[in-house]
């Protein structure tokens, strides 16, 4: 080992020792142990530096610690593939040191890597998990330092600092465990309670079609009706429907009606028959974030069902006036679910996506038309507080429901 002192040098010996043992029993890095050496010479009492040892002194979760190896062999020692060790390395969830030498940290990071893997998440997911974690407890950490500062600033002594920030590691690590406990049953109470307001039936309000053909065609008289809220009508026109669509809107009439069992074993068999078609996923999402609201089944396990149902819509066929349904209702659909599941972003692009095609829409607005412009321009300002927004929706209703709702979050932002 190369360190910069002289071997030969009699008076090195010791500081060579000391270096040594902390390298390869302690585990300190050697660029940490450059830090504290002074012109050859420890700075600071060997006492303190093994007690800072002890601060950086790996573990390997009660195994025996991986020695420092090169990644041919830590790839060996841990199973993974070397794609898997560069992913995770480029993550920064593994850190060799600048001579590509992996140590203890590396190898139990490793194992967090396949044990998150073997739980049912792919790559990605398990490194972008570690990431969140590693990112926060970074944050932790240096306010952790803080305090480790103040300490030593406090009693001028850094063995005595090291000594109390070894003893106390493990009963944070304890608290942290617990902290993480009760926030994840907070976060699954908040789930449970919430009140998802925007997912329920809304009859919207009850606008004339007005330019509706005399003798329109089943499907387009059945879409005409879904648009502009008749659910009684299309729940009539659509009993006997004959494709996949008339099904699907038949089922999300059954659902309105509260009959939701009914509604979505006809609106899975119309998306079972026509995948593509991205208005019948969508209302099925509609229906099983109903059934996840009102505690029918497991919530947890509708709610993700109904956001897998989202996602593939996405690449489903909608055009026309279709297109801006779909944008439209998927987007209040994200927006009602909890910020738990992290979709304020999706519905944000959604709605806007609704908008600008319902503006860009040739022909003027018919009552589908106001009808959607109305709930996403409600939904959309309510989520960004926007006022505009809120005064356009309830200038397309202001004497129904829709006014009413954009007035009170109007008056809720003064």
């Amino acid at each position: 080992m190369t360190v910069g002192l002289d071997n030969s040098d009699e008076s090195h010996v010791e500081t060579l020792a000391l270096i040594k043992r902390l390298q390869h029993e302690k585990f300190l890095p050697l660029s940490v142990i450059r830090k504290v050496l002074r012109g050859g010479e420890v700075w600071g009492g060997v006492r303190d530096l093994e007690l800072a040892a002890e601060v950086f002194r790996s573990s390997a979760g009660g195994g025996a610690a991986l020695r420092p190896v090169g990644r041919p062999e830590f790839c060996e020692a841990t199973g993974l593939s070397t794609e898997d060790v560069e992913a995770l390395e480029a993550d920064g969830l593994l850190a060799p040191d600048e001579g590509g030498t992996y140590g203890a940290h590396d190898q139990a990071a490793a194992e967090v890597f396949k044990g998150l893997r073997a739980a049912g998440l792919p790559s990605e997911d398990a490194r972008a998990h570690m990431g969140l974690c590693a990112k926060h407890v970074r944050a932790l950490v240096e306010e952790e330092a803080k305090a480790f500062m103040s300490g030593l600033v406090r009693d001028g002594s850094p063995g005595r600092a090291a000594e109390t920030l070894t003893a106390t590691r493990e009963l944070v690590g304890r608290y942290l465990a617990v902290v993480r406990e009760r926030s994840m049953r907070e976060l699954a109470a908040d789930f449970l309670e919430d009140v998802w307001v925007a997912t329920a039936p809304d009859p919207g309000p009850r606008l004339v079609l007005s330019d509706a053909p005399e003798e329109p065609s089943a499907g387009h008289s059945a879409e005409a009706l879904f648009r502009i809220g008749r659910t009684d009508d299309l729940l009539r026109l659509t009993e006997a429907g004959r494709t996949p669509r008339l099904r699907a809107l038949h089922g999300h009439a059954l659902g309105v009606k509260g009959r939701l069992e009914e509604g979505r074993t006809l609106l899975e068999a119309a998306v079972a028959e026509a995948p593509g078609d991205a208005l019948a996923r969508v209302l099925l999402a509609r229906l099983l974030l109903v059934l996840a609201r009102e505690a029918r089944g497991e919530p947890m396990e509708l709610t993700l069902k109904a956001l897998q149902e989202l996602e593939r819509s996405e690449a489903g066929q909608a055009s026309g006036d279709d297109s801006w349904w779909v944008a439209g209702v998927r987007g209040r659909l994200r927006a009602a679910v909890p910020a738990f599941f992290q979709q304020r972003a999706a519905a944000v692009a959604d709605l806007r996506a609704a908008l600008a095609g319902l503006d860009g829409r040739g022909g003027g607005a018919d009552g589908g038309a106001r009808r959607l412009e109305g709930m996403v321009a409600l939904t959309l300002g309510g989520v960004l507080g926007d006022r505009e927004l809120l005064r356009r929706a309830e200038a397309v209703d202001p004497h129904g429901p829709i006014g009413v709702r954009a007035r009170a979050k109007l008056e809720g932002l003064s």
